[in-house]
């Protein structure tokens, strides 16, 4: 887990510290209470498409948890977050078949 904001891309890695960022943000399908969210937040690591992705879980009183979001993906550009987001869909769609 990370101690800090990471300042890479959470698909590619590419440095994003003097960038423009790109985020989306994913809302949970049900409304659960996990033990871990903390007022504050945090950054967890997540399995994507068979990758390894960082993602800023909102703390409870953050304007993006109010506002409905639960976690939130940071990347370098906009080709990144749209072939993240195709993946996720991608998983999302497989994982919603098992079940």
């Amino acid at each position: 887990m990370y101690k800090k904001m990471p300042t890479e891309c959470c698909w590619c890695g590419n440095d994003t510290t003097d960038s423009e960022v790109f985020t989306i943000p994913v809302k949970f399908k049900k409304d659960t209470e996990h033990p871990e969210v903390k007022l504050n937040g945090y950054i967890t690591n997540l399995e994507v498409g068979g990758k390894k992705v960082w993602a800023i879980v909102t703390g409870l009183n953050s304007e993006a948890k109010q506002a409905g979001n639960d976690l939130i993906f940071m990347f370098c550009s906009k080709d990144c977050a749209y072939e993240f987001k195709d993946t996720l869909e991608e998983d999302m769609k497989f994982y919603n078949e098992l079940f």
